[in-house]
């Protein structure tokens, strides 16, 4: 239908939760709208089979079949002693979780805890510029977190 001038694709975008979701709305053209039926007969229209998507339960998990590459899995990039501060921010989003008695995600992302192993902050300030921690994390959880993250930092971190 593009190809023949009814409709035009436009690249348009919305922000949501502070975050810039992209996406492309489909218009139909002057030409669409005054095109009769005798006009659409020649379009031919083909439907193709999508993709299959891997498991997002098994991604989030580093199960066997998700790709060691794929952006889900917040483990790939980490070291070794990012891999054990990880394993420790687990366990203390665990429990705080189990206290709440909410799921573990709820309080914060792998991606998030793999991105805070990354940046390994030393101050709340530090901790505010991690992709995923903003100021209600930061005032909810902002203190624990740095006392893992500090308590690890003093067996693992060289420098």
């Amino acid at each position: 239908m593009s190809r023949e001038g009814l409709i035009e694709f436009r690249a348009d975008s919305f922000v949501k939760d502070g975050r810039t979701i992209r996406f492309q709305r489909v218009w139909l053209t002057r030409h669409g709208t005054l095109a009769g039926s005798g006009d659409i007969e020649g379009v031919r229209l083909v439907e193709t089979a999508a993709k299959p998507r891997p498991s997002r339960r098994n991604v989030s998990r580093g199960g066997s079949d998700s790709p060691k590459t794929a952006p889900a899995d917040p483990q790939t990039a980490l070291d070794d002693g990012e891999a054990v501060l990880f394993e420790r921010l687990r366990e203390w989003r665990l429990k705080e979780a189990r206290r709440r008695k909410v799921p573990a995600f709820r309080i914060l992302t792998d991606r998030t805890l793999a991105a805070i192993c990354r940046a390994r902050p030393m101050d709340a300030e530090e901790l505010l510029e991690v992709a995923g921690i903003g100021p209600t994390l930061l005032r909810k959880y902002g203190r624990k977190i740095l006392a893992v993250v500090n308590q690890d930092s003093g067996a693992d971190r060289t420098t």
